[in-house]
């Protein structure tokens, strides 16, 4: 009997982007994110999430109208509290603004009967985070971790900086910090910052249960920053120390300290994974040496002697999961290690 796998990825080559209507209407009724200010995506969105997708019609004050599709009736007034504006003038404005960029074309029937450029509002910053959002795909980096935003430059890298996003939405960079952490404070995204001029990673929260009626993940920066390749220091306390120094025949071992600091580690990268037992209290975490015919060596880099298995038990006994870990050193000089 044939098995089959479900994967589920929102990849940079889908030509096209879902937004659930009923996650628009939930970003309509959130009050604590502005629209002021904004460069018209908002409102697109808007229209686009109430288009008829399929022909219909209606009766207005006896007069019959076919809908068909990509088309809508609204009244100026219903109009205005989608867009959350204050007046028929600023909701006109906005939709004349639309359609001087040729994304829509309307007319104004009977008694306000319905069918810019400028800087971003935190509402049209929102929806351009999430249309930009992919999961799962092999030519991102640290998406397989979980939805992250990937302005699709090409590199396959999700690093972005606040000058970047400035620039995109027409802002200042200090507006656009405050921009993700109002947003991160909302529970809309969770920001990854790195050190030097790396930049920051931006994950969706919800996005997953939203677009795909699954468990949303909860992503760890150091999990982010090994699958970016981003090696971030260990508080000192000499992470290894070598068999030479012993006269021991093993590869490496770990120091007290730093086993526990890996052990407490992988544990929650293992819970924030949703794997069952890494969460149980009766749960233990074993840190081990492997031996030299697990070690490899890599053409133009020096030996990797630390090779660690992670064993999990049941108790005392029963052995649930087994890991293998290598450890890299921090730096190099010339052709020696410098170890941290």
């Amino acid at each position: 009997m044939s098995e089959y796998t479900l994967e589920i990825k929102q990849i940079v080559d889908y030509p096209r982007c879902r937004i659930y209507r009923q996650f628009v209407q939930t970003l309509i009724a959130d009050r604590s994110i502005r629209v002021s200010g904004g460069s018209g995506l908002f409102y697109f969105v808007v229209l686009c999430a109430y288009a008829n997708f399929r022909t219909s019609y209606k009766r207005i004050d006896g007069i019959s109208y076919t809908i068909y599709p990509g088309e809508w009736i609204v009244s100026v007034e219903e109009l205005s509290r989608y867009f959350r504006t204050r007046s028929r003038r600023q909701t006109l404005a906005a939709m004349e603004g639309l359609q001087k960029k040729g994304l829509i074309s309307f007319l104004i029937l009977g008694h306000g009967k319905l069918v810019s450029a400028g800087h971003c509002s935190e509402m049209d910053a929102v929806l351009d985070l999430w249309l930009n959002t992919v999961y799962n795909d092999p030519q991102v980096l640290s998406s397989d971790v979980g939805p992250v935003v990937y302005l699709r430059n090409g590199t396959g890298c999700p690093l972005v900086s606040y000058a970047e996003l400035a620039s995109r939405w027409g802002i200042s960079k200090a507006t656009a910090g405050r921009y993700l952490k109002r947003m991160a404070e909302r529970g809309y995204l969770q920001l990854a910052a790195f050190p030097g001029t790396h930049g920051t990673t931006i994950y969706l929260q919800n996005y997953l249960s939203t677009m795909f009626q699954i468990s949303d993940i909860v992503v760890d920066k150091e999990e982010i920053a090994m699958s970016l390749g981003i090696k971030l220091e260990l508080q000192e306390e000499t992470t290894l120390t070598t068999a030479a120094s012993s006269g021991s025949n093993e590869g490496g071992s770990v120091s007290e300290m730093n086993r526990h600091r890996i052990e407490r580690k992988m544990r929650e990268i293992l819970v924030a994974q949703g794997l069952p037992c890494a969460s149980c209290p009766k749960s233990k975490y074993m840190l081990l040496p492997l031996s030299d015919d697990c070690k490899v060596t890599i053409e133009g880099v020096p030996p990797l002697r630390r090779w660690l298995q992670l064993v999990v038990t049941c108790g005392d006994a029963q052995e649930v999961y087994h890991f293998e870990l290598r450890l890299h050193p921090t730096g190099m000089r010339g052709d020696k290690e410098v170890e941290r």
